[in-house]
Order: C-alpha cells, then sequence, then structure tokens
C-alpha cells in the first residue's frame, strides 16, 4: 500500500527575511574585520555555508525518513488499537444480528415449555405449583383481573370456586404476605356476582398448609351460613382443582385456544374479554353484544350445545365480565387485594 507524504508549505517570506538578515550580518563582519581580514572571514564563511548546507541536506534527508516511520508507527497503532477492534466489534454485532431472531425464537420455546410445565405441574396441587402458575397467568393477563373461576361440581348450575394468587395492599404498602384466596360461590342466590352479597366465603391458603385443610375451613362457613344442604353446593374439590389447570392450560401457554383473558370456563364455553366463546374457537357472543344487567336478555343457544352450561354461561355473562375491578377497586387508602403479578405487587 503507497502511503502519500503530506506536502511541506513553505514560508518564502520568512526564507527572504532570514537571508536578508543573514546578509546584512555578513556585510557588517567585514566592516568591522577590516580589509586584512577579509580572506580569512571569506574562507571561514565558505567553510562554514558548505558545512552548513550538507547539514541541511543530511537533515531534510533524516527528517523525511524519521516522517514516514513516525507516520507508519502511528498509522499501525490507530490500526490495531482502534480501527480493528471496532472493526471486530462491528462483525460481532452483524453476527448476533443475524442471530437475533433463533434467539427469539429459543426463548419463546422455553417460556413455552415453561408454560406447560406449570400446568403438568399442577398434577400436585401443592401451594408451590398453584401459586406459580396463577402468577405467571396474572402478569400475562391470561386470566382476569387475576382470578380464576370454575365449576366446582357435577351439577353445572351449582357452587363455583374461584381462585386468586396475591396479598392485601394499603397506602401501596403490602399489608400482608402473598397467598392464594379461595372464594366459593354457592348456587341459589338471587346475585351472586354482587359485591355485598353474602353468599360467598372466602379462605386464604397459605404456603404452610395443604389444599385439604382449606377445604374443610370452607365447608364449615357453608354449613354455618346454610349453603351445605344443598347437594350441588358441596364443592368436588377434584372436579375443581381439575378444572383450575384446565382452565390455566387453555389459556396460559402460546399455543393455547383462549388468547384474551379468561372470566370463567364451564365446560367447553368460556367467557372472555372476547365474549362468549367456544373453545373450538367460534365466537357466539361478542363482547360488544353483552349488556351490563342480565335483565330481559336470553339469547337463543346455538344447535349442539349443552342448554343448560349456555344458560349458566349467559346467566353470568354480563356480571363477570369487569368484576374484579369492582370487586378489588385500587385506592391508596382502600385495603385491596392486589394479585401477584400486577399492581404493587408485581
Amino acid at each position: 500500500m503507497s502511503e502519500e507524504q503530506p506536502r511541506t508549505r513553505i514560508r518564502w517570506g520568512a526564507v527572504v527575511l532570514c537571508t536578508l538578515a543573514g546578509a546584512v550580518f555578513v556585510r557588517l563582519t567585514f566592516a568591522i574585520a577590516g580589509g586584512d581580514k577579509a580572506e580569512d572571514i571569506m574562507l571561514s564563511f565558505l567553510v562554514e555555508a558548505s558545512a552548513a548546507w550538507v547539514l541541511l541536506a543530511l537533515f531534510f534527508v533524516l527528517e523525511r525518513g524519521f516522517t514516514r516511520q513516525v507516520t507508519r508507527t502511528v498509522t499501525r497503532q490507530v490500526q490495531e488499537e482502534l480501527v480493528a477492534p471496532l472493526e471486530r466489534r462491528l462483525a460481532g454485532l452483524s453476527t448476533r444480528i443475524d442471530d437475533l431472531q433463533a434467539n427469539v425464537d429459543e426463548q419463546i420455546e422455553k417460556q413455552h415449555s415453561w408454560h406447560h410445565d406449570l400446568v403438568t405441574a399442577m398434577d400436585d396441587m401443592a401451594f408451590g405449583n398453584v401459586a406459580a402458575a396463577l402468577a405467571e397467568a396474572t402478569r400475562l393477563k391470561a386470566i382476569d383481573s387475576g382470578w380464576i373461576r370454575v365449576q366446582a361440581n357435577a351439577d353445572v348450575k351449582g357452587i363455583w370456586l374461584a381462585f386468586s394468587y396475591g396479598a392485601y395492599f394499603q397506602y401501596e404498602q403490602q399489608v400482608s404476605d402473598n397467598v392464594i384466596m379461595i372464594t366459593a360461590y354457592p348456587a341459589g342466590k338471587p346475585d351472586t356476582f354482587s359485591p355485598v352479597s353474602s353468599s360467598q366465603v372466602s379462605e386464604e391458603w397459605r404456603p404452610d398448609e395443604t389444599l385439604v385443610e382449606v377445604a374443610g375451613r370452607i365447608k364449615d362457613k357453608l354449613r354455618q351460613e346454610g349453603h351445605y344442604r344443598q347437594p350441588n353446593n358441596r364443592p368436588d374439590w377434584s372436579l375443581a382443582a381439575r378444572n383450575v389447570q384446565r382452565a390455566l392450560g387453555l389459556t396460559l401457554p402460546d399455543d393455547a385456544p383462549i388468547t384474551t383473558s379468561l372470566h370463567r370456563l364451564t365446560g367447553d364455553l368460556a367467557i372472555t374479554d372476547r365474549g362468549v366463546e367456544h373453545l373450538d374457537g367460534r365466537l357466539l357472543i361478542a363482547i360488544a353484544d353483552v349488556p351490563s344487567s342480565r335483565k330481559g336478555w336470553n339469547p337463543p343457544c346455538p344447535q349442539g350445545l349443552d342448554e343448560t352450561a349456555w344458560q349458566i354461561v349467559v346467566q353470568e355473562a354480563p356480571g363477570l365480565i369487569g368484576i374484579g375491578r369492582r370487586l378489588f377497586p385500587y385506592g391508596p387508602s382502600i385495603k385491596t387485594w392486589i394479585p401477584k403479578g400486577t399492581g404493587y405487587n408485581a
């Protein structure tokens, strides 16, 4: 590679000035020395002038060589210390961009597998397994406001249970441990979904307890309030647990058939943020067509669907959509239940 040397600009004014000054000093030297010493002065002047020209030529040659050497050295250092590392970084960045989609796909696949593992782990209804699945579903808004509501009795008109993993907050400060709240909604009341209704009982499932212990306390409360006499108000906990697992499996993974927040699952019918939909992908009632009140609303059952399940879903849809926001409003001075994975409990 050829190296282009920088051109040196000659300052002719300075050259002329120095030449004239030198001639003046030489003339003064002859004048002061007198004529008898002029020959010696001239000889000395010629010797020194010759030496000066030789030194000038030598300096010119050495200076150009020195300049080339310094230029090569500096260029090499810049190449090694600045340019080459920058080129390597750019090449590495280009490689990372080329691999970006593959890395994203790998991360998606890991999360996909993890979500399926969360659902599968609920074969063992230990506190940690249920809490982990509920927290992730809440974080992804796969379930409505951090709650999952399922059928808990063989009678589709019977009692149903709601599960949520979270804690109470007040003035933006957590005032309780994260626990799983289980709320039972018995059948036979005029307005199951009213926040002031006495027809619901709740119990906390703590990390050091089994679900069997919590089920016992809920049974006692149902009995104390007179609900347990009705067979369809006696929770089948195996059915309820299986329905919780099934509901999360239908909405948590990326390949799940339900792609919006799930409010409640009844058989193969789901109340979601889309409205009322079938698990086969059909949207049976759009959210815009669900009224704010169930009074006088009785859309016909589509052919081939279970009539009883359809009537339950139609009855519950107006009250369930948005129930979480009505039951648990946010407010700094209100003791508020906030599911893990949302709000202050993120």
